[in-house]
C-alpha cells in the first residue's frame, strides 16, 4: 500500500511538472513569435495577444446595466473607469457552456475598452504565427477567431473582439435579461 501511495505521488508529481510548463513549440523563433494570455470560459480553452491585455484581476460583484443585452454582464470601476464586462460565451459562435467566472480580463489598446468575464486565467504562452491553425472545425466567418492553438486552444482576435459591433449597437432599449 505504501510503494502505490510513492508510486502515485511520484506520477502525479511528474505531470504536474510537465503541465506547468510553458508551452513553446521548437519551430518558433523570436521574428514570428506571438506571446498569448491563455484563459477558459466554460469548458473552452481559449487565448487572445497579450498586447491586447491591459491585467487579469479578480472579477469584483458587478453593477447591472438596466435594459442591456444579455452579452453584458455588469460594469465595475476599474481604477476609476467605469468598464462593461462582457460575457465572452454569448459572443463566440461555438458558445462554451454555462460557467460561473472568477476573474476577469481587462482590454484595450493603451487605455481600458472593457473586461471578459472568465473561468480562469492559465498564464502566458509564446507561438509562432504558423502554430496557429486555421479554424476549420469552428463555424466559418467568426470574426472573433484568429485560428486554433495545439488543437485545441481557440486563439482570439484582439482587434475584431474590441471592435465588435454587437458591444456598440444601440439595439433594443428593452432587451431581454437571461441572466
Amino acid at each position: 500500500m505504501v510503494d502505490e501511495d510513492v508510486d502515485g505521488r511520484r506520477i502525479m508529481d511528474e505531470r504536474a511538472r510537465l503541465l506547468a510548463r510553458p508551452l513553446v513549440l521548437a519551430h518558433e523563433t523570436r521574428a514570428d513569435a506571438v506571446e498569448l494570455a491563455c484563459f477558459s470560459v466554460g469548458g473552452e480553452d481559449l487565448a487572445i495577444e497579450t498586447r491586447f491585455v491591459i491585467k487579469v484581476a479578480p472579477l469584483p460583484p458587478l453593477e447591472p446595466i438596466p435594459w442591456s443585452p444579455p452579452l453584458y454582464l455588469g460594469v465595475v470601476n476599474y481604477q476609476g473607469v467605469v468598464l462593461p464586462v462582457v460575457a465572452l460565451r454569448r459572443m463566440l459562435a461555438t458558445a462554451p457552456k454555462e460557467s460561473t467566472p472568477e476573474k476577469m480580463l481587462v482590454l484595450g489598446t493603451g487605455l481600458p475598452e472593457l473586461a471578459i468575464a472568465v473561468d480562469a486565467a492559465e498564464g502566458v504562452v509564446l507561438a509562432s504565427a504558423d502554430a496557429i491553425a486555421a479554424a476549420t472545425a469552428l463555424p466559418a466567418g467568426d470574426p472573433l477567431v484568429r485560428g486554433i492553438l495545439g488543437g485545441r486552444r481557440v486563439v482570439l482576435r484582439g482587434d475584431a473582439l474590441l471592435s465588435d459591433s454587437r458591444l456598440f449597437s444601440a439595439g433594443d432599449s428593452h432587451a431581454t435579461d437571461d441572466r
